[in-house]
């Protein structure tokens, strides 16, 4: 059965949520949509109902849920992370030989890292700078193609294992840093599943806990991984539909913090995130010819797509960035 990508969007929605609390109604699912596709949530208007006349999705009174004779569809979509490993795979595979997108994150962050995110040079240093101590050991969950998790290795004199479940990222930070391997390695897989008896004097996510589900378990594990005085490094954006409130403890994650009674302590990146994104849009403009010269229109749709909205929630005050240090308990 064909279907289209907003079709496939709402499936791994509905499915993923059914896991969490049950059926759904139409309020949840458009808000879980927006905080696990992010920018790339495509206008679901229609899906819905062409799923309901397809016979893979039910609607009993105002809640959907999916019909049972399409769960492994369902599940093998939910397993693929279908969208958002789509578009990050293609990403890496491009963006690492732009030129254009070189010259974008020189401008846009200070430094060239083939950042897809909003790790800038600013917040890096801040923490090898600051927190990371030399020869300590790090892991670096959602790295991407590992060029930050590079960067601190090598800031530092530390060592760092990056994870991440993109082929294409783990491939290309394999590539680059085979000479390094006795203070970097990457390997290929879920974050939410990692295992490991190795204990961590950091563990770094930045710009990735938007996409796990159960946090709460999520940083119980994590926990667990920790030596007797580490610390989790969490890059956070807090944004208008995401997020509620914007102060550090009221955020969906200072909430979340607050309430497993963490010890942790926060520094507040919000002129830095919101000036980066009015650079971003207007370096885009200069790029678009550069880019699209290169091949490279879906990487810059992708970026440009990101910097107008972003650049309109800072615009209205409604986008704040803080860095959560959370202390071993």
């Amino acid at each position: 059965m064909i279907l289209s990508a907003k079709e496939k969007q709402i499936v791994v929605a509905i499915k993923t949520l059914m896991a969490q609390s049950g059926v759904l109604t139409m309020d949840e699912l458009e808000k879980f949509g927006k905080e696990y596709f992010w920018s790339y949530k495509l206008n679901w208007n229609g899906g819905i109902e062409s799923l309901q006349e397809k016979g893979i999705v039910f609607k009993e009174e105002d809640r959907f849920s999916i019909n049972p004779k399409f769960n492994d569809l369902a599940r093998d979509f939910q397993r693929k992370y279908y969208w958002v490993r789509f578009n990050y795979n293609q990403w890496y595979a491009q963006g690492e030989l732009s030129e254009a997108h070189s010259a974008l994150c020189k401008e846009s962050y200070g430094i060239d890292l083939c950042q897809t995110g909003m790790m800038t040079l600013k917040q890096i240093e801040y923490i090898t700078k600051n927190i990371v101590e030399k020869d300590s050991k790090c892991l670096d969950m959602g790295c991407g193609s590992g060029y930050i998790s590079e960067f601190i290795s090598d800031a530092c004199s530390c060592y760092v294992v990056g994870i991440d479940l993109m082929v294409n990222g783990i491939r290309i930070a394999r590539k680059r840093t085979q000479s390094k391997m006795d203070k970097i390695n990457f390997y290929r897989t879920d974050m939410t599943q990692y295992k490991t008896e190795d204990k961590y004097d950091y563990i770094f996510l930045f710009d990735t806990i938007y996409f796990i589900s159960h946090k709460d378990k999520f940083l119980d594990n994590l926990q667990n991984m920790l030596k007797p005085k580490g610390k989790i490094l969490i890059y956070y954006s807090a944004w208008k539909d995401k997020d509620t409130l914007f102060t550090p403890d009221k955020t969906a994650l200072g909430s979340l913090l607050e309430t497993m009674k963490f010890s942790y302590e926060y520094i507040d990146f919000t002129q830095d995130e919101r000036k980066q994104w009015e650079t971003k849009f207007h370096t885009l403009l200069k790029l678009k010819d550069q880019f699209y010269s290169e091949g490279n229109d879906f990487v810059y749709d992708l970026r440009m797509r990101e910097a107008e909205e972003f650049t309109e929630l800072a615009k209205n005050d409604e986008l704040f960035r803080y860095l959560y240090i959370i202390n071993k308990i």
